[in-house]
């Protein structure tokens, strides 16, 4: 399900870091991103620039050092946030559809995407509600239901991916997400 993203505190951040993050994003090439490892998760091209990779660094296979360097501004963003488990970007090339799919990283963990670059054509599913993003604003969603993702235009979409670490059951909601 999509949650209510005014009720993070890192949206707050995010959104007001906005003109940083997307520069440095803007930056980057093609080259400077990996393809997402797991092939049988989606189809067409999708690419990771990842900046914080707490559980999946030997998943990527990659060293952080240079990722990081490229973008040191948003690396120290989501570093002064804390409770960052993975953050960096997310590039979906056009025709890519990241398939239909529920992370199962338990409780406690909510996904946050900043849209940086985002033409038309492109969708983001959460337990069957269809949005798009908006350039500068945060999409919260619960990584525990279904989600996917697609690029039907003709040009890269690129979001700032971060997943938080939320105390388990906070709102006491049975999940990390607030009450209505």
């Amino acid at each position: 399900m999509f949650l209510e993203a005014a009720r993070f505190p890192f949206v707050r951040v995010l959104e007001s870091r906005f003109e940083t993050i997307r520069r440095e994003a803007k930056a980057l090439q093609r080259e400077d991103y990996v393809s997402w490892p797991e092939k049988e998760a989606f189809l067409g091209s999708w690419l990771v620039h990842p900046l914080i990779v707490e559980s999946y660094r030997e998943f990527l296979g990659v060293d952080l050092t240079p990722f990081r360097r490229r973008c040191p501004e948003t690396t120290a963003i989501l570093e002064a946030l804390g409770g960052v488990a993975i953050g960096g970007f997310s590039r979906l090339e056009p025709g890519a559809h990241i398939l239909p799919h529920v992370d199962g990283q338990g409780r406690g963990i909510v996904r946050c995407h900043l849209g940086l670059r985002v033409p038309p054509q492109c969708f983001l599913r959460v337990a069957g509600e269809v949005r798009t993003w908006k350039e500068g604003e945060c999409l919260v969603f619960d990584v525990n239901v279904q989600h996917d993702a697609a690029n039907l235009g003709t040009e890269p979409r690129t979001v700032l991916l971060a997943d938080f670490r939320i105390p388990s059951d906070p709102w006491g909601t049975g999940t990390a997400a607030p009450p209505p």
